[in-house]
């Protein structure tokens, strides 16, 4: 799809307000008069300009269904995951990436985002040992008012910060030690257990279920926000 291709797509629409339905939860949109974009979900994943750029846009959303619509539309060019990261042509894919006739206009070196991709999973491997160790000598603690107000204020829907606050604060957390309650009641609440009440009790009771669940529901917490910490971690957030 390019920009006279996403513009008259857009005024077939029934509503351009809502823009044109053309796959599930995906739709072109006018951004501005010269400016179109293909949403899915709340994303706008590929903006268009007039000059032919094309800006690419996860929204932190680094799943196989964006990675998958992004390809549908994108032409002479496309997104790949290799080694948990994902690329485009030879640049490392950010949220802002642009590309034009198939050429990346702004690339990033692969080699400084792989060695921040390496430099999170370290921290979040401490991390995760640290917390254990915290909860088993103190037990799973209650969140309270004096939590992080940004693991306090999350998205009831996705687990995710606050966008104002965005991911870059789990780096900080990282860095103080800081075992927040509230971020193991969110990494709990994503696991979607069938009895997350039982799960907690069995926690806070069973010293030997703590320390096998704890560091298993915080892998899988932080292990598809890596990409996004390592973003951070290189522009210095």
């Amino acid at each position: 799809m390019n920009y006279q291709e996403a513009k008259k797509l857009w005024e077939s629409a029934k509503d351009g307000t809502n823009g044109k339905p053309i796959a599930g939860r995906t739709r072109v949109v006018r951004i501005n008069k010269c400016t179109f974009a293909l949403r899915l979900c709340d994303t706008n994943i590929l903006t268009f300009y007039a000059n032919g750029d094309i800006m690419l846009c996860s929204g932190g959303w680094r799943t196989r269904l964006t990675k998958s619509r992004m390809n549908e539309h994108l032409e002479g060019v496309q997104v790949e995951q290799k080694n948990g990261l994902w690329y485009v042509g030879e640049s490392i894919f950010f949220d802002g990436i642009i590309v034009n006739d198939g050429k990346v206009l702004n690339p990033v070196d692969p080699a400084e985002m792989e060695a921040c991709k390496k430099q999170v999973d370290k921290l979040v491997r401490e991390y995760i040992k640290g917390y254990t160790a915290h909860v088993m000598k103190h037990g799973v603690e209650m969140p309270s008012d004096g939590d992080c107000w940004s693991c306090r204020m999350t998205n009831a829907a996705t687990g995710e910060p606050d966008v104002i606050t965005g991911i870059s604060h789990y780096l900080n957390h990282f860095e103080e030690k800081y075992y927040v309650p509230s971020l193991l009641v969110n990494a709990m609440q994503e696991r979607s257990y069938g009895s997350p009440g039982v799960v907690w009790s069995w926690m806070k009771n069973d010293p030997k279920f703590r320390e096998i669940e704890v560091p298993r529901i915080l892998s899988a917490f932080f292990r598809p926000r890596k990409v996004a910490l390592a973003e951070c971690l290189k522009r210095g957030y």
